[in-house]
């Protein structure tokens, strides 16, 4: 497919007014669901013609329109299809982007500032390229996207895309991809920093953490992946090389809030006077009386398990109100049947011999008595971690198929691009189209504003930039027609 993009002055002023010079093409390999597409942009060269004796007698012409004698489109038995990009522009059915409004992929054009494109003033007129994420890269934003996505959301290595893509036509080595994954992932760090910085000022959040196996010579080394989870605005991941006190302190030291997280010992540096309060999972401490019903502590574990059963229906049952309700209700039906339960705690302490599966569940009650009471006091907070375990199931599913990241600097860079991923997922947007867009607008986004670009806040920048004109598309399925069936718009 062969896009024409005509100057600014030409079509201001009217192509009548021009000769055509020549143009100049560039090629990249761009994406539309189905498979890859070579996309030319074809910036057409024009000069002005000599003045009309109309013109040089000083009598003022109307500025001609916008050529739309000849058709969008041109298309010879053995040529490729030429559309003239300003004819075709156009604004998304969905600008709300809760649904996909294309059905087999979308070519997105920014523009940075209102009349930000200058003519260079000489004789040739020649449109500006698009602006592209990557300098001088093969890639489209649609390409990349589809790569990113495929990698770190449908956990589909590079070495199987590279096979896929040379079926498709474009074979793109492995290390190309790599390259642009690392690239994209210096992008998406700018947005995922400032949500980052943004969770932190929340007045809770949930957290955990996995390993993941790092490139080394001779053998892998191991790091970790934290994931931050922030419900209504985000779900990210941050890699470290080590988890240990400082490197926690260091994520999340300062925060004064309150934190749900796991029983390690790793967290409590963040807790104490003066810092984060912490909140238990009521569902580690489930695991353990579980393990210890399968091994035959069938009636002392049951009391505890069914416990714990009462203690979560009262939650499902409180889901959906307020916090305010929620914490009355708790502190109603779910704190008679918490002091029932760490009173049993104490007097089968006394009795339930060392190392069994049940002295196990026991201690970890007794331990983390206060944490685990956390959520009689807090309405806003769970009483488990399951988000943050579910989360990571992203981290581990990936590790079982792409093995390991490159470097340090790959995992970080990974893990900003699976934030991203991860938190579209939360706001019901698709990965995909998102991450195309982001990459077509963030290179020369302002960074004071660059949380405007977040999952969360990105409809409305959308359609901010949209009703601007600075944000328009070239629908593929409209154009070359669609492979797929089009759904009631």
């Amino acid at each position: 497919m062969v896009i024409e993009s005509l100057p600014p002055e030409v079509l201001l002023k009217g192509i009548e007014r021009f000769e055509r010079m020549g143009a100049e093409d560039s090629s990249v390999i761009g994406y539309r669901r189905g498979g890859l597409i070579e996309l030319v942009t074809r910036r057409p060269k024009y000069v002005a013609k000599a003045e009309t004796p109309a013109a040089s007698s000083g009598v003022e012409e109307e500025p001609a329109p916008s050529p739309a004698g000849g058709p969008a489109l041109t298309h010879g038995l053995d040529e490729p299809l030429v559309v003239r990009e300003h004819e075709l522009l156009g604004i998304p059915a969905d600008t709300g982007f809760k649904q996909s409004p294309f059905v087999d992929g979308v070519l997105v054009r920014y523009t940075p500032e209102p009349d930000a494109a200058e003519d260079s003033g000489g004789p040739v007129k020649i449109a500006s390229l698009p602006e592209r994420p990557i300098d001088r890269c093969l890639a489209d934003p649609s390409l990349l996207a589809h790569l990113l996505v495929h990698k770190l959301d449908y956990h589909m290595p590079y070495y199987r895309q590279e096979v896929e893509s040379g079926r498709h036509g474009f074979r793109i080595g492995r290390g190309n991809m790599a390259r642009w994954q690392y690239d994209c992932g210096g992008i998406a760090m700018r947005i995922a920093d400032a949500m980052w910085s943004d969770a932190l000022s929340r007045s809770w959040f949930a957290m955990d953490a996995t390993g993941t196996a790092i490139r080394a010579k001779g053998k892998h080394r191991y790091g970790h992946v934290f994931v931050l989870v922030a419900p209504g605005d985000g779900v990210l991941f941050r890699y470290t090389p080590t988890y240990d006190g400082p490197t926690v302190a260091k994520l999340f030291g300062g925060y004064q809030g309150t934190l749900v997280a796991d029983a390690s010992a790793n967290h409590n540096v963040l807790f104490g006077p003066g810092k984060a309060r912490e909140a238990g999972c009521w569902s580690h401490a489930r695991r353990r009386f579980f393990k210890a019903f399968k091994a035959g502590a069938g009636k002392e574990a049951a009391f505890a398990l069914q416990t714990l059963q009462a203690l979560f229906r009262v939650e499902e049952e409180c889901a959906l109100c307020s916090p305010d309700e929620r914490l009355e209700i708790r502190q109603r039906e779910s704190a008679p049947l918490i002091e029932k339960l760490f009173a049993w705690v104490e007097a089968q302490r006394q009795v339930v011999p060392e190392h069994s599966p049940l002295r196990e569940g026991l201690v970890y009650l007794h331990n983390q008595r206060e944490a685990l009471c956390e959520f009689l006091f807090n309405g806003e907070i769970p009483i488990h971690n399951n988000a943050s375990e579910r989360a990571l199931r992203r981290v581990v599913k990936g590790r079982r198929n792409w093995l390991f990241h490159g470097s340090d600097e790959h995992a970080v860079r990974a893990c900003a691009i699976t934030s991203l991923i991860a938190t579209c997922q939360m706001h019901g947007l698709d990965p995909e189209l998102y991450l195309q867009e982001i990459l077509t607008v963030a290179p020369s986004y302002p960074l004071s504003r660059i949380l405007d670009l977040s999952p969360k806040n990105w409809v409305a920048t959308r359609q901010r930039l949209i009703a601007e004109g600075r944000l328009k598309y070239l629908d593929l399925a409209r154009i070359t027609g669609s492979r797929l069936a089009f759904r009631d718009r």
